[in-house]
């Protein structure tokens, strides 16, 4: 009895999973078959597709020089793998030589390649050195179905580089002539918001991962407001969204577990910001114009009101906030960030630790409150 043959997409998989030209040639001359369900220009097309993401750079070749396969059916979203694998610069040379549009997108409402890439400078670079554009008209949805749901506008741009790039490619794409839109510090404080301490949660491998993408975070959110003078009340909605101002934002995304987002709240109300400020009624979303207080009361987030009220007791008491901002933040991440500065001696033994997390923690206050003097117990009581 004969073995049954495997279908030519399936083939197609193992093709460029393997990057095996050979393969793919037998897979094609299959699917040309006149028996054959699944036709030619279906398995080329998506194996074109495979190959881009899969950055089989052989297989791509020889689709598009052999077999002319279609350029112009790869769409952003073809470049990235499940895996998280992201554009490789090889694929979108190829592409390019071929003809194929960086600033494509599947349809009007879609993000072309360089809404996408935002979180690398390098390949934001890259793209604006070979032709994306910060302008791609086009934002304007379709009319909404029957249901009332319809297509939505992409992100703005800077919006973007705020949610997931770094200070570098935001001031690249802002130098590019990227238009700055009214969300996006509100863009910046949400994303910063999901990665803030969570206390129980300093033991995890992705620790350094989670500390480094939290700094980067607020340091977007610091140029925002320090450096770009950003308005810290100003309101930022987008679809599928009930907030406000940045610190409603805050509050909304801060609402989980343990929490501890002190650092941006307490930096956003330094700078100015009002967590009573009511919003006004949203145009997109469900926002009902709450205030962030009110927010956080609705949803229970409890660390977001302990934050504001510790926040104003120290005003009233005429504390120093953001140098002590800074400082109790550090004691919040539980000896983290004093092993990250070396304040810990990964050699010690485990009374010695007990000795040096207390002399660690001394010192890294010293530091952070530039020279000044304030004991231990001092700043924990005021936590």
């Amino acid at each position: 009895m004969a073995q049954r043959r495997l279908p030519p997409l399936r083939l197609g998989i193992e093709a460029v999973k393997t990057d095996d030209v050979s393969l793919m040639s037998a897979v094609i001359a299959q699917a040309s078959e006149p028996d054959s369900r699944q036709k030619a220009a279906e398995v080329m097309q998506r194996s074109l597709a495979r190959a881009c993401s899969r950055h089989a750079l052989k297989v791509l070749r020889y689709l598009l020089d052999e077999q002319g396969a279609d350029v112009h059916t790869i769409h952003p979203r073809n470049l990235f793998h499940a895996e998280g694998t992201g554009p490789s610069t090889e694929v979108l040379k190829i592409l390019l030589q071929h003809g194929w549009d960086i600033n494509s997108r599947q349809d009007r409402t879609d993000a072309p390649l360089l809404w996408r890439v935002t979180g690398d400078y390098e390949l934001t670079k890259w793209c604006l050195d070979h032709g994306a554009s910060v302008h791609v008209p086009g934002d304007t949805p379709s009319p909404p179905s029957g249901s009332g749901a319809g297509p939505v506008p992409r992100t703005p741009l800077l919006e973007c580089a705020a949610r997931s790039g770094n200070v570098q490619t935001f001031e690249l794409l802002r130098s590019a002539g990227a238009k700055m839109t009214p969300a996006v510090l509100c863009r910046a404080c949400d994303a910063a918001a999901l990665y803030v301490p969570s206390p129980a949660n300093t033991t995890s491998i992705d620790m350094d991962l989670h500390n480094s993408a939290r700094e980067e975070r607020m340091a977007v959110v610091r140029y925002l407001v320090s450096t770009l003078h950003l308005d810290v009340n100003a309101e930022g909605r987008w679809a599928g969204s009930s907030c406000t101002t940045p610190l409603c934002h805050v509050a909304d995304r801060s609402n989980r577990g343990d929490k501890d987002a002190r650092e941006l709240i307490w930096f956003l109300m330094d700078s100015g910001a009002d967590p009573k400020l009511k919003g006004s009624k949203a145009e997109l979303g469900d926002g009902l114009g709450l205030s962030a207080v009110e927010c956080a009361e609705m949803m229970g987030n409890e660390g977001f009101l302990a934050a504001v009220r510790e926040w104003e007791e120290r005003k009233k008491g005429g504390s120093e906030g953001a140098p002590l901002n800074r400082a109790v933040t550090c004691i919040s991440t539980d000896l983290y960030v004093c092993k990250r500065y070396s304040c810990l001696s990964p050699n010690s033994t485990s009374s010695e630790n007990d000795d040096n997390d207390v002399r660690g923690v001394e010192g890294l206050v010293t530091v952070l409150l530039h020279g000044g003097s304030i004991r231990l117990s001092e700043l924990l009581s005021k936590v």
